[in-house]
């Protein structure tokens, strides 16, 4: 009696979160957690409803996104969330893999400016990139972003490019594109080494 008891009170308890996804855990930076939480308050003012970061029906009504908190961001794990972010700003802080940005489909401004980042490839899935800011990181080589046919605006002033001709090919296949930062004395190879 006590098992067929026990069944539908777990099946109640399984099923109570429609459209929850336990993104508690999906946030494990505990800076980064907090501003998308601070971030979601914002938004519960304008829909006149309480956002929850653990509903991913929520975080899906993000579409600008900013969190310049001043180097207490290291993880920006859970930001895949956020499908339908057309603008980020995640300057001044300790990030170093953009990894989670790669599924951004919408994405078109991004900033990331003065953080730890050197590897960009995964920044080559957020196809509708225009805007691409990565002044004061330790990135080396640009030639990825050449995958971003839409991107129109890039700054990368501070980094560790040291072969320059990388922005001539970037040039070549986006020749629409304005970029700032890509001389040698816009650069810094020695912080690099």
């Amino acid at each position: 009696m006590r098992r067929i008891m026990c069944f539908p009170v777990i099946f109640v308890l399984l099923t109570a979160c429609t459209g929850c996804d336990n993104n508690e855990e999906a946030f494990p930076d505990p800076a980064f957690k907090a501003c998308v939480k601070d971030e979601l308050e914002i938004y519960s003012e304008t829909y006149e409803k309480e956002l929850k970061i653990d509903n991913d029906e929520d975080l899906a009504l993000i579409d600008e996104f900013a969190c310049t908190s001043g180097g207490g961001i290291v993880s920006i794990k859970g930001i895949e969330k956020l499908v339908n972010a057309r603008k980020i700003s995640l300057n001044n802080n300790q990030i170093e893999s953009v990894e989670p940005l790669r599924n951004l489909k919408k994405l078109e401004v991004l900033h990331l400016d003065i953080n730890k980042i050197r590897d960009i490839e995964p920044l080559t899935g957020a196809e509708n990139l225009r805007t691409l800011i990565l002044t004061k990181n330790y990135i080396s080589d640009f030639r990825p972003l050449k995958k971003l046919s839409q991107l129109k605006s890039l700054g990368v002033s501070l980094n560790c490019a040291t072969d320059l001709s990388q922005f001539d090919e970037i040039k070549e296949v986006l020749p629409e594109i304005t970029m700032s930062g890509i001389t040698a004395e816009e650069q810094s190879p020695e912080k690099c080494q």
